[in-house]
């Protein structure tokens, strides 16, 4: 640092607002100051000396752990018309498939259902018309999605194993093994071709065209016997292999929903910056 003038006055003074003299001579006096900032060096080495103190943690972990934590209080936010008519659509599924339906059919029919109806929920942000609000928030509005497919996943999981154990325990001749495979293979398949469409359209349209052409496919399968034998006595590893193609599906239709929600709020931020 340079040395002040001999003239420099050390004394803290109140300058008046119209004493133009005196703020003249303080702007003169401070050009004196100098401030010797640190080499890159400098920097560099106290960084990595730093570096050691800071504490590791996985981040993957500790993301998902907070969205299970956003999923147990967003399931007070989903609509309780739609809790409602999916466990009474598996209470009848259920009774009708006790006594007489096919329950192979009936598991497949019933296991995309509340993951398709779930897709309002999901989107509900957006549909509205408050997707750029929520884009704003603490909580991003792809935090809220992600935390909404999860509760509607487990929902559906736990439905599906739900009928499949009821099944298996209260009608004779039935397969665990097989039905297990009958609902999951539909679940993981038509979740992932529900959210790619939902995310091209307005999510009630989605999910009315999806119930219509599952609807159909599911009246054609229980009309056509002999495609129904075929499902049957199709081979195990078939299931498997269109089972780990529906699963990767679905995981690439969730990085694409990730990375769209994550690109237009970061398009939003420049737009502000550039404004």
């Amino acid at each position: 640092m340079k040395k002040l003038p001999k003239d420099f006055n050390a004394k803290s003074q109140v300058i008046p607002d119209n004493d133009d003299k005196a703020v003249e001579d303080l702007l003169r006096y401070m050009q004196h100051y100098t401030i010797e900032l640190p080499s890159e060096e400098e920097i560099d080495v106290t960084i990595e000396v730093l570096r050691q103190y800071v504490p590791i943690k996985n981040e993957r972990l500790t993301k998902f752990c907070q969205l299970i934590g956003m999923a147990a209080g967003e399931i007070a936010f989903i609509s309780k018309i739609y809790w409602t008519f999916c466990t009474v659509l598996f209470l009848v599924g259920y009774f009708v498939s006790i006594n007489q339906i096919n329950p192979y059919i009936t598991i497949m029919a019933l296991a995309p259902l509340p993951s398709i109806l779930g897709i309002v929920e999901v989107f509900k942000g957006r549909d509205s018309g408050v997707l750029e609000i929520e884009l704003s928030c603490k909580i991003s509005a792809i935090e809220i999605m992600l935390s909404r497919i999860l509760v509607i996943g487990i929902y559906s999981i736990f439905m599906n194993t739900a009928l499949s154990a009821l099944l298996y325990m209260f009608r004779s001749n039935i397969d665990l093994w097989k039905l297990s495979v009958l609902w999951l293979t539909p679940f993981t398949l038509v979740s992932g071709v529900s959210l790619w469409i939902a995310m091209k359209i307005k999510g009630d349209y989605a999910v009315g065209a999806i119930v219509s052409v599952w609807s159909m496919v599911i009246l054609y399968t229980y009309m056509n016997k002999e495609l129904v034998n075929s499902i049957m006595q199709l081979n195990t590893a078939i299931y498997m292999i269109i089972l780990s193609i529906s699963i990767l599906m679905l995981a690439l239709q969730l990085k694409a929903l990730i990375n769209r929600y994550n690109n237009i709020f970061e398009r939003g931020n420049q737009i502000e910056i550039n404004a």
